[in-house]
């Protein structure tokens, strides 16, 4: 039996779904509050609606998913590394 010694990094790694699912129900609550605020409904909310909507849930997913980037980043600065053993027959 022989055996090899490796350097390993363990860290802890965010999922990034839930940053994005998190994210983007953020943004579509940002887009149905702005609606409610912001339109004037005689113009014709409904297609404002809907833009704000896109656009918002977009935009909070897309800020779900850097905050998921900054959340590994700094994660990975604590990373540790171990010694670790393979067995070969």
């Amino acid at each position: 039996m022989t055996e090899t010694k490796t350097k390993l990094r363990i860290r802890k790694a965010p999922k990034f779904l839930p940053f994005l699912i998190t994210g983007g129900i953020a943004g579509l609550i940002t887009g149905l509050i702005l609606n409610a605020v912001a339109v004037d409904k005689s113009v014709g909310g409904a297609s404002i609606l809907g833009y704000l909507i896109g656009w918002s849930t977009a935009g909070g997913a897309a800020f779900g998913v850097v905050a998921a980037l900054v959340v590994e980043w700094l994660f990975s600065r604590s990373a540790k590394e171990v010694v670790a053993t393979k067995l070969k027959k």
